[in-house]
C-alpha cells in the first residue's frame, strides 16, 4: 500500500484566474470541495505595466492572494506581455499536470478572445498537461 502511494505521481493543478468580481467564488468552488492531497497553484497574468496604481484592480488582486493563501494554494502574480508563454513556462517550472481556467466574463466571452487564449496556451503545453475551462 505504501509503495503504491509512492508510485503515484503527485497532481499539481494550476488555476488560471482573471482577478475579477467572480474570482473568489471560483476559487472557493474549486478549493473548498477538494480534500485530496493535490497541490494547487493560482496564477494571474497581466500585461498592465502599472496594475497597482488602479485602486480597484489592486483590491481585486489582493482578494485573489488572500483567498488563495487562506485555502492553501501557492499564489503567483506575473506581469508579462505574452500570456501563453508565461503559462507554458510556469507549467514546466512547477510540473503542472492540469490547468483549470476561470470562466470568462460575459464581456470577454462575447469578444471571443478566450478561444484564442485557449488555443495559444494549448499549443505550448507539454502533452501530459490537461486543460479545462471551469463550468
Amino acid at each position: 500500500m505504501e509503495q503504491n502511494k509512492q508510485n503515484k505521481k503527485k497532481e499539481n493543478i494550476l488555476l488560471l484566474v482573471e482577478a475579477g468580481k467572480q474570482t473568489t467564488r471560483f476559487l472557493q468552488q474549486v478549493l473548498e470541495k477538494d480534500d485530496s492531497e493535490k497541490q494547487y497553484f493560482i496564477l494571474h497574468v497581466t500585461q498592465d505595466a502599472m496594475p497597482l496604481q488602479n485602486g480597484a484592480r489592486m483590491l481585486a488582486l489582493q482578494a485573489v492572494v488572500d483567498a488563495g493563501s487562506r485555502m492553501g494554494a501557492e499564489v503567483s502574480l506575473r506581469f508579462e506581455s505574452n500570456l501563453a508563454d508565461c503559462v507554458s513556462a510556469f507549467t514546466k517550472e512547477h510540473q503542472i499536470t492540469q490547468i483549470v481556467m476561470e470562466p470568462p466574463t460575459v464581456a470577454a466571452a462575447r469578444k471571443n478572445v478566450w478561444q484564442e487564449i485557449w488555443q495559444s496556451i494549448l499549443a505550448l503545453l507539454p502533452p501530459e498537461t490537461s486543460i479545462q475551462l471551469a463550468p
